[in-house]
């Protein structure tokens, strides 16, 4: 990837200033070019990596498209929107397992009681994780079960699941924080009760109609929308090392490509980086703005996508969702469970590791040292999977998910504000999180671009 560090000459790029420059070809920048496209303006996309998609970059090994981010489209979102949009296909995934690895057993079951009665906890632990799941399921279904938010979910999203939920057992303490994790990229102590009921309650409750796979993977809505594009429009393995205001045409990027560095100007920026590499690129915005950016963290996380021969091995066929205390992980997922077909028809199959909110495992280090290490806790956890393992691929992301912590709203004006020509896009700007937050708020920078143009005409 080309770097920002000591640029020395820099060559004017553009002899006309842009319409519009935006800073990443993740599902934020790309609908907003895509909104903008065919509209008389000129318009470029600036990627420092040699791909579109950010969080949704898949992966192509041992025969399957595996996502390495972002894993599923969520029903009613504006991810769904743009599948239909682009006629991108997907399947349902309607899950009918939860699973709990704990003390060296993994419990897969289809029933509350199930799983309850297999758990090898304390009676204090197995009473209060049973009231645990039978209040997160009566406020799903309060909350979530008409397919969206309620005015009375939305007081939720002002404490942590830890304040909702209360003190636990140590071992169901295990159990939630993991499960919390794996399915929704953050700690309790730090999530809202909102977004967690949303999406960790969902794998929980085994909840039918949430979200759909898609079978050409996550990234395949970044590569149409860049496909609909003109094709000098994306600039890949382009970085942008820096952004400042000029007195007279708009904003000034310094462009690192292969060629060298490069000044281009811009009407109108749109960040669609995240958060951090906002602060990174223009320092010198109020501090306001900075101040908001910084109170919504984004956290990192680790995945291993792990390709096995599955033919013949029906007791993986119903493995959804599995929380893992005792791993270097926080979950096994296996997203195509009862989605199309099962594993041991298919002959081979996917599962993902997640590890979220752990700094020091997604900073760069061994990547097939920390591989191995994982391996040997999915064999501990998946029964008859050591020897059949393909392929697998571990991604580390210092920068990945948004997710929503309370008083995250009381930032997002500030957040979201237009300063000037610059806007800024992603999903640390939205309500939720994730690409369809991304999505969202790419297409509403688009309107905010136009609308600053139609002001000045």
């Amino acid at each position: 990837m080309p770097q920002a560090e000591n640029p020395g000459h820099v060559a004017k790029h553009n002899p006309e200033p842009l319409d519009v420059a935006i800073i990443g070809a993740g599902p934020a920048g790309l609908v907003a070019a895509y909104r903008l496209h065919g509209l008389g303006l000129s318009v470029k996309v600036f990627e420092a990596l040699d791909h579109v998609g950010g969080r949704t970059r898949c992966a192509h090994i041992a025969g399957e498209t595996v996502n390495t981010g972002a894993m599923f489209v969520y029903v009613g979102s504006e991810s769904e929107a743009i599948c239909r949009e682009l006629e991108i296909p997907s399947v349902p995934v309607s899950p009918s397992t939860f699973g709990v690895s704990l003390g060296g057993k993994t419990v897969i079951a289809r029933e509350d009681a199930e799983l309850l009665n297999a758990l090898d906890l304390p009676s204090e632990a197995s009473q209060q994780l049973a009231h645990v799941i039978k209040e997160v399921r009566k406020e799903y279904a309060a909350y979530m079960g008409k397919g969206g938010l309620t005015e009375e979910s939305k007081q939720l999203s002002k404490v942590s699941l830890s304040q909702h939920l209360g003190p636990l057992h140590p071992l169901v303490d295990g159990i939630v924080s993991n499960g919390v994790k794996g399915g929704s990229t953050a700690d309790p102590g730090s999530l809202s009760a909102q977004y967690a009921l949303r999406y960790f309650a969902s794998y929980l409750v085994r909840a039918k109609g949430h979200r759909v796979y898609l079978p050409d993977g996550m990234q395949e809505m970044s590569n149409r929308l860049a496909a609909r594009l003109d094709a000098e429009t994306v600039q890949l393995n382009t970085a942008v090392g820096s952004v400042k205001e000029t007195s007279a045409s708009g904003y000034e990027l310094v462009v690192l490509s292969q060629a060298g560095p490069q000044r281009v100007v811009a009407k109108q920026v749109i960040f669609a980086v995240p958060g951090p590499g906002v602060v990174e690129l223009a320092p010198w915005l109020p501090d306001w703005k900075l101040d908001a950016i910084e109170r919504i963290s984004t956290n990192p996380t680790v995945t291993l996508a792990i390709v096995l021969d599955s033919k013949d091995q029906t007791q993986w066929d119903d493995i959804f969702f599995v929380v893992t205390v005792d791993a270097a992980f926080n979950m096994v997922l296996q997203p195509r469970s009862a989605a199309d077909v099962v594993p041991s028809s298919r002959g081979t199959t996917c599962f993902y590791c997640y590890l979220s909110a752990d700094a020091r495992a997604a900073a760069q280090g061994d990547d097939e040292a920390m591989k191995a290490a994982w391996l040997e806790d999915f064999y501990r956890v998946i029964p008859n999977s050591r020897g059949r393992v393909i392929d697998s691929i571990l991604t580390r992301w210092e920068r990945c998910f948004a997710p929503p912590a309370p008083g995250r709203d009381d930032a997002l004006g500030d957040v979201r504000a237009s300063l000037g020509g610059l806007h800024f896009a992603g999903d640390y700007t939205s309500d939720t999180a994730g690409s369809h937050g991304a999505f969202v708020e790419g297409n509403r920078v688009a309107r905010a671009v136009l609308e600053t143009f139609e002001k000045r005409s």
